[in-house]
């Protein structure tokens, strides 16, 4: 076999494992959505996963990312039973799209501010997407990040 034929193996080769590794961890740094799951233990990723979790309609999951606190007797969602009414009012048929924004967090606070994207395809004579901004504050509680602040989906408003 001529060097260059050999050269040229090699090289094919390289790319071939390249392309075989980069779709392994694609495949495997993903979540079930497309995008990177972010580690429980940030308020980003309690943040992300309470939008999951009411996106895949885990609505106990999502109250469970909820500080107690937040949910306390003062708080017209003192029960599980009162947030899902008050989530079931606002729900939506339409699609919609969550972003994470820079977070701001000390040791016991966090600030993760949200874009949230609405497309509403039937409305012909306005603009389908109408964008939404609010800001997630958290709480450490016990070495947990716990949402304190909305304690129920704005953006499906």
């Amino acid at each position: 076999m001529k060097s260059s034929t050999r050269w040229l193996l090699g090289f094919g080769s390289a790319i071939v494992v390249l392309v075989l590794v980069s779709v392994i961890l694609v495949l495997t740094m993903t979540d079930e959505n497309g995008g990177s799951l972010l580690p429980e233990d940030t308020p980003e990723g309690i943040v992300q996963r309470y939008f999951l979790a009411i996106e895949s309609e885990d609505y106990e999951q999502a109250y469970g990312y909820l500080s107690p606190a937040a949910t306390s007797e003062e708080s017209r969602y003192n029960t599980y039973e009162d947030w899902h009414q008050g989530l079931l009012q606002r729900k939506q048929t339409n699609a919609w799209k969550a972003t994470l924004g820079e977070s701001s967090v000390t040791e016991t606070k966090a600030v993760v501010p949200v874009t949230v994207d609405i497309f509403s395809p039937d409305t012909p004579f306005e603009d389908p997407v109408r964008t939404r901004r609010y800001t997630f504050a958290l709480e450490n509680e016990d070495g947990l990040w716990r949402i304190i602040s909305p304690v129920y989906p704005l953006y499906l408003n």
